[in-house]
């Protein structure tokens, strides 16, 4: 895994790195919402004045998880009635 590998001391290099990259990249950006996709254990964003940040993606630390979609779930005719006869929205949790 990603952040795993951020970890070694090759890693650590790539990630100071990146992270100066972001910072400044962020800085002066302006905007209501920022959406941080995956690493949720990283914060690519603490230089970003924008008053909402969220990360978004599939590790449990992310305030918007999502699930894989599956088949059935993308079929218009069957999948669709069947989730919301369920009455569950599957595809993004908040």
């Amino acid at each position: 895994m990603l952040a795993d590998w951020f970890e070694t001391p090759k890693g650590s290099y790539v990630l100071a790195w990146e992270r100066g990259q972001f910072d400044a990249a962020v800085e002066d950006v302006f905007g209501f919402n920022a959406v941080q996709l995956e690493l949720p254990g990283l914060d690519f964003l603490r230089e970003s004045r924008i008053p909402l940040k969220v990360r978004a993606g599939l590790d449990p630390g992310c305030g918007l998880r999502s699930e894989p979609v599956q088949q059935a779930a993308r079929d218009p005719a069957r999948g669709r009635a069947r989730a919301d006869a369920r009455g569950q929205h599957r595809h993004l949790r908040v």
